[in-house]
């Protein structure tokens, strides 16, 4: 969204990452996540390797929400617990797709075989 518009990029980007550093320390939080994703399609029955590692995909997920949610929770120290929304929203969705990743009776049976 913050590359789309030009005149006010960095202001949409400061708005959900007010500290630049962050930013850069959650897209290597997501990596894995995207190696997964990546994993999902190649895939098949008979590579022992791949399902391997696709078994602890769930656990992989869940260590790469919870390293974002404590650092969700040092911005908001470093905020001294103002409130801002989109601080509230996205603290809020990481907390439901993490109990949803926890929970998930799909989830798990999508990364047991």
């Amino acid at each position: 969204m913050a590359g789309v518009s030009r005149a006010q990029g960095a202001e949409l980007l400061r708005l959900f990452y007010p500290h630049t550093e962050n930013l850069y320390f959650l897209m290597g939080i997501g990596l894995p996540a995207l190696f997964l994703m990546w994993l999902s399609g190649v895939r098949h029955k008979n590579n022992k390797m791949i399902n391997g590692a696709w078994r602890y995909g769930r656990f992989i997920l869940l260590s790469g929400y919870a390293l974002d949610l404590v650092l969700q929770v040092y911005q908001l120290t470093l905020l001294r617990g103002a409130f801002s929304w989109p601080a509230a929203v996205t603290l809020l969705v990481t907390i439901w797709l993490m109990a949803y990743l926890v929970r998930s009776s799909r989830v798990r049976h999508t990364f047991a075989n």
